[in-house]
């Protein structure tokens, strides 16, 4: 009788136990950062029994839209997409997508995900190549999560007409009419056209419901709740937390750029002037704030840190193990120019737009590098020498020979032969003194105690070598 009964506490305790829901907000515009937010939810959502994403967005950057589509897909529950706010737009479309259960707030729209370009004079649809690569995308979300293909298709290519008709089973069947050449035919008999050629498709919720692009409408998150059976679950959200809002800011491009810049200019400052010390704690942290923003966010990777420092590592065994030795250097160079490249773009061969996009950014950041570097450089040879902060680090006293410094005053004919006794133990190196005069002075490898006498027998600059000898002067 015991055993049944725990066996009833067990499930009624399982029963009561609240479920997990964890909730991502996926806001404004989609970049590295946003991506970088969903991965660290996915990774979190490990043993949550949901996990829904607030989309309100009007889209963004096509690659980091495709990675949060990677992200997802690998979330170890069940998958929401609410869409609320302004609505699921472009690049919000594709997230939505990629999600198990898309819900709509009233008020909001879904599609228009078209791949564009931002060029001076607006946005410009992107080319056939980029548009087949977004349309083949949809199809491929919207099959592995049992949605109409022809609709995700619609959102992209605004050459795919939409035709609807009646089947059998008295429900209504949407389809795409891909033209072959020149504008799709007329729809035969029984078939309607819901979306002509030349527009894209975007919806709203309403239309949604009836293309069965959703399964309801939902005006709170709690309605989103009750309809995947999750009333009461514990929600744990996700918001970007201070790390990567300051990561998301680091890899702006001007700002990677200055990073770059003070990175190189601290340790250039600190190879002219070694010893202060300062510049190069500035440099290599600039440095590692550059490629630790670029990893965290995404974009880079560490092998692309690897390369920078083999390249770095290289470069100093030319200058001070194999000066003249081009091939190290050269390899050194190409090391380091490969790992800033590949931490910028994050991509080895450009192939679609949003890449050459990448491409672009990483010029910016680039030439703003070179170009405050060019003028560190000249300040530090032209204007920084006039500055009374200069003295500080730099010793302006210069013992020249016209001001009568001389490396020895002694005629060199002279010294050979004066005799004199051992200061200090040679061994080899030591102080002698002759007459009144004390040298450092050392002999050829012999040792000779203090006092004993001797002799000097070749003077090369200051460095007087002595022998001992019979008798002192």
């Amino acid at each position: 009788m015991v055993r049944p009964f725990l066996s009833i506490l067990v499930l009624i305790a399982s029963a009561a136990q609240a479920a997990t829901v964890v909730v991502c907000p996926i806001t404004g515009m989609i970049d590295d950062g946003v991506a970088a937010v969903v991965d660290r939810a996915v990774r979190e959502a490990a043993g949550a029994d949901a996990l829904i994403f607030e989309i309100d967005t009007p889209g963004g950057l096509v690659d980091s839209a495709v990675r949060i589509t990677q992200s997802i897909a690998k979330a170890p529950c069940q998958t929401v997409a609410y869409v609320q706010g302004m609505g699921a737009i472009s690049a919000g479309a594709l997230i939505s997508f990629a999600c198990k259960t898309i819900i709509m707030a009233p008020d909001t729209n879904i599609g228009a995900a078209t791949p564009v370009a931002i060029s001076p004079e607006g946005m410009t649809p992107m080319g056939e190549k980029e548009v087949s690569f977004m349309r083949a995308k949809m199809r491929a979300l919207a099959e592995n999560n049992q949605r109409n293909p022809a609709l995700g298709e619609a959102m992209v290519d605004k050459d795919i007409e939409l035709r609807a008709k009646t089947g059998s089973d008295g429900k209504r069947e949407i389809f795409a009419v891909y033209p072959e050449s020149g504008k799709p035919g007329e729809p035969a008999t029984g078939e309607t056209i819901i979306l002509p050629t030349g527009k894209l498709l975007t919806l709203t919720p309403k239309e949604a419901l009836e293309d069965g692009l959703i399964p309801c409408m939902a005006n709170s998150l709690d309605d989103v709740l009750q309809h995947i059976g999750k009333n009461g679950a514990e929600i744990r959200r996700i918001t970007p937390n201070s790390a990567e809002r300051i990561f998301r800011w680091l890899t702006n491009p001007m700002v990677a750029g200055l990073l770059l810049m003070f990175g190189v200019g601290g340790l250039y400052i600190e190879m002219k002037a070694p010893g202060v010390s300062w510049p190069g704690v500035i440099g290599v942290t600039c440095l590692a704030l550059f490629f630790g923003a670029h990893v965290i966010i995404g974009v880079a990777q560490w092998v692309d840190v690897l390369l920078v420092v083999a390249g770095i590592v290289l470069i100093l065994v030319e200058v001070f193990v194999f000066p003249g030795v081009a091939v190290v250097g050269g390899l050194g160079l190409v090391c380091l120019l490969l790992g800033v490249y590949l931490a910028l773009t994050g991509v080895t061969v450009p192939t679609y737009s949003w890449e050459y996009d990448r491409l672009r950014n990483a010029g910016l950041s680039l030439t703003i590098a070179a170009t405050t570097f060019a003028v560190l450089v000249y300040a530090m040879w032209k204007l920084f020498p006039h500055t009374p902060l200069y003295g500080r680090f730099v010793q302006q006293n210069v013992e020249a020979s016209s001001a009568g410094y001389v490396v020895q005053t002694a005629d060199k004919q002279m010294a050979v032969g004066m005799r004199g006794v051992a200061v200090s133990m040679l061994r080899p190196s030591g102080r002698g003194r002759f007459g009144a005069v004390t040298y450092q002075v050392v002999t050829r490898g012999d040792f000779i105690s203090p006092g004993a006498p001797i002799v000097i027998v070749q003077v090369d600059g200051n460095r007087y070598v002595v022998e001992q000898s019979e008798e002192t002067s």
